[in-house]
């Protein structure tokens, strides 16, 4: 099942929670808890954060988000 909010994520069927079906109409919108929340994970730090305080990826189909700080610490080249 494929989250349509801003997160993007997928989940396995038997993991989305009991209290948040996905839609018996394939073609219906579904959002995932954390999008409902709208509470947001960064990818860099794995740390909560709110929709304003991250970046998300320029990529069309892509739901990850940094904080500002964590995607220039990966944009640093790895010391040789």
């Amino acid at each position: 099942v494929c989250c349509d909010g801003p997160c993007r994520r997928s989940f396995h069927i038997e993991c989305v929670p009991l209290n948040n079906p996905p839609p018996h109409d394939e073609r219906a919108k579904w959002r995932c808890a954390d999008c409902l929340a709208r509470r947001y994970r960064c990818f860099g730090c794995k740390e909560w954060a709110a929709r304003d305080e991250l970046q998300q990826c320029a990529a069309r189909h892509c739901g990850k988000m940094f904080h500002p700080a964590c995607l220039l610490a990966s944009l640093q080249p790895f010391p040789k």
